[in-house]
């Protein structure tokens, strides 16, 4: 039993990977090989154990080719042949064991009763096989014959999900002995199961059954299923001899791994001269063992990418303070990245540390160490059911578990690119896509968010740059670059299926440029809202029964745009540079549109381009009748603008203009998109490399004054600290 053991676990080193690839979304069938109680393996060295095989492959196989005409099988009689387990046959002893077909397999026998006589995978003259766990029986003949007699492979009709299980043996015993038969792994309903999935931490039970031919004066046949206590049960994740673990089956047949850790496990008992191995794999996922709070789980705090909030945040300079600043990095590519709140901490990224802060203090609470870097930290963690999903430089999504911070899944796309795509998470699903170029291919992704296995990918010229979706229903929908250099081109708009990404509906952005800024979601409009980059704010309508996009309406609003729009009544809030705007600063513009026509109603110049997104807050709405809106700018000192709108007017005479914070002390461009907490403090970082929290102190001095002395620079109620000079 060891060396059967060391010698399969030897094989298994090359299993999966090294077949033919088969698509998620084909329709497949399966087939093991095994002689003499061990698998073969591939002229390759891929282990025989339920390999996959695209039926579409076994189509293009013709029986004509083989001088096997009289076996093309017609079962519906519709005068088109079936693709049956012959095909299969012919096309695994070719394709995988890499043997001609014509120059070594001995075939003989009429259609209905066909023989493979020898050199099958390189049997000698025994063979017997399995068609889904049961002996197949062919009806008409054992009429006609007056005894069970087996249907042979030419007329086992394939269709998507059937197995084939293929067994050679050089004892003629098989057909006498009570041990002899085709083992299989069984579900908790009894019925025979490849695959197994269950949570981290959880002990997995499983079953060992063998599937049997019981023959009674060769006239009967009986298929038994039944358990094998005493089995020795092996299973290994790395596929090497000296970390196999085994366990013996109870007198049930049944037997308890400890799967310890996440990804696929391997599964299989030996057999032997009379009977089959069996073989599952187990994926062992992610669930949730958390109840977490996320006060701000994502990029925009909102499943809708709506930056809306009723937290009472600064209002005034008078009583808005820094509550505390934390230096994590330098200059603007080793910065630290836009941050989020979740487990009552502010979570973001710096250089390969993923870190937790007190809210209150800046303090450091927890870190964990990535695979990669975020893509100069513009775009933000995502929280989503226990963890914390990282988008890293290199095409890289990594999850961790959200208290510990320990690496749960590392998904690596394969055309990489920068990961600047805002994460969505919906219904246990992960989205989000990656940038390598303006002209170059790169994709959008859907992961399973408990393993992070592809569930689907788009591929797209140009990728995806801040570009982020949102899940309307059972559609997703995002845009993409032009896939052309310079921002002028023609971008767009898509509805896809968010299960297996099929293109629902697609709108072409005309003349607006790459679309760079998260979509958000309006379900009072029916509508989304976005910009591109050629300063066009734009809208479509989602039917949110099917996800088709239809009345696409763009305006041309400024010469550039990356803002995220907040639609708020039947205004929309978003930030853009100059150019078409009137009375423009000839820098940026915090900017109010109208919900239905997209007109610009007006603009108010800020100190730089904001190139991130607005935060706005309601809370002050039934006390002073205004929105606050807070926006970052591209410029230095790097502070937060706070612009109060009357949203019942649509003029400029309805805003007004405050810069509530300077960044005194950490002067630095800025281009990132301010959150806030449930206690009204905004969040955000610049270049200086410092993570700032802006907070409100309604305990403030209304001056100071001294004896002797002078202060060093003007009194601000607003300042944390004063210097005061006096003469030594």
């Amino acid at each position: 039993m060891k060396k059967r053991i060391v010698s399969l676990l030897l094989a298994l080193v090359m299993v999966l990977g090294l077949i033919p690839a088969v698509s998620a979304a084909e329709e497949v069938v399966y087939l093991s090989v095994s002689n003499d109680g061990s698998f073969v393996t591939t002229s390759s060295g891929t282990v025989m154990a339920h390999v996959p095989v695209a039926l579409s492959e076994l189509k293009k196989i013709s029986l004509e080719d083989y001088g096997l005409s009289d076996f093309n099988y017609d079962a519906d009689g519709d005068g088109s042949y079936d693709v049956t387990a012959l095909h299969l046959c012919i096309y695994s002893h070719e394709k995988l064991y890499g043997q001609s077909w014509n120059e070594t397999v001995q075939v003989s026998g009429s259609a209905g009763s066909i023989y493979l006589a020898g050199g099958f995978w390189g049997f000698e003259a025994n063979m017997t096989y399995y068609f889904n766990g049961e002996y197949p029986i062919n009806e008409e003949l054992s009429v006609q014959w007056g005894m069970d007699t087996g249907a042979t492979l030419d007329v086992l009709v394939l269709k998507d999900g059937d197995y084939l299980d293929v067994a050679g043996y050089s004892d003629w015993g098989f057909f006498s002995d009570p041990e002899a038969g085709f083992r299989y792994f069984l579900d908790d309903a009894g019925k025979i199961t490849h695959t197994y999935t269950v949570g981290k931490g959880s002990a997995l039970t499983v079953s060992l059954a063998a599937s049997r031919q019981s023959w009674e004066n060769y006239t009967e046949l009986t298929m038994v299923m039944a358990p094998e206590a005493g089995d020795t049960i092996c299973y290994s994740q790395t596929l090497l001899a000296s970390d196999a673990a085994t366990v013996t089956a109870d007198e049930n047949g049944k037997a308890t791994l400890a799967l310890d850790r996440m990804g696929t496990w391997y599964l299989w008992s030996e057999g032997s001269s009379v009977a089959s191995p069996a073989y599952a794999k187990v994926e062992v996922v992610w669930e949730n063992p958390y109840e977490i709070t996320a006060d701000w789980a994502n990029f925009r705090g909102s499943d809708t990418n709506m930056a809306l909030t009723s937290a009472l945040t600064p209002k005034d300079i008078e009583t808005t303070t820094l509550k505390w600043a934390a230096k994590l990095g330098s200059g603007w590519s080793a910065n630290p990245s836009v941050q989020i709140i979740a487990d009552n901490a502010l979570v973001l990224m710096c250089g390969t540390s993923l870190l937790k802060l007190d809210l209150q203090s800046g303090e450091t609470l927890a870190t964990g160490t990535m695979s990669a870097s975020p893509s100069f930290g513009y775009t933000p963690a995502t929280y989503a059911d226990g963890l914390i999903l990282c988008p890293l430089g290199g095409g890289i999504v990594e999850a961790f578990d959200a208290k510990t911070l320990e690496s749960v899944w590392i998904y690596k796309d394969a055309l990489g690119g920068q990961a600047l795509s805002p994460i969505t998470y919906s219904d246990g699903c992960v989205y989000t896509g990656f940038w390598n170029g303006e002209n170059k291919d790169a994709n959008y992704v859907c992961l399973q968010l408990s393993s992070g296995k592809l569930v689907w990918n788009k591929t797209v010229t140009g990728g995806f740059y801040w570009a982020g979706s949102v899940a309307v229903g059972d559609s997703l929908i995002v845009g993409s670059d032009d896939g052309a250099s310079g921002y002028t081109g023609d971008s767009h708009l898509y509805s896809l299926n968010k299960k297996d990404g099929s293109l629902i509906s697609e709108l072409t952005l005309t003349g607006c440029g790459d679309q760079r800024s998260s979509i958000a979601y309006s379900a009072e409009k029916g509508r989304v809202y976005f910009t591109a980059k050629n300063g066009y704010l734009c809208s479509a309508a989602v039917d949110t029964s099917t996800g088709e996009l239809s009345d696409l309406k763009t305006s041309k609003q400024a010469n550039q745009c990356t803002s995220t729009p907040v639609v708020y009544g039947d205004h929309v809030y978003f930030s853009a540079g100059s150019g078409v705007v009137t009375g423009s600063n000839g820098a940026g513009n915090f900017i109010v549109a109208d919900a239905d026509t997209l007109e610009q109603h007006y603009a108010v110049a800020l100190k730089a381009y904001p190139q991130g997104s607005v935060l706005i807050s309601d809370a002050y709405l039934n006390e002073t009748g205004k929105l606050y809106c807070y926006s970052t700018y591209n410029g230095k000192p790097g502070g937060l603008s706070m612009i109060k709108v009357d949203p019942t007017k649509n003029t400029i005479d309805g805003a007004e203009l405050v810069e509530i914070y300077d960044a005194a002390g950490y002067e630095q461009y800025c281009i990132t998109s301010p959150i806030c907490g449930t206690d009204g403090t905004i969040y955000y970082k610049n270049d200086s490399g410092n993570v700032l929290a802006v907070g409100t102190n309604l305990a403030y001095l209304t001056d100071i004054s001294a004896d002797v002395g002078h202060l060093a620079g003007p009194f601000a109620a607003h300042k944390a600290a004063h210097e005061l000079i006096v003469p030594v």
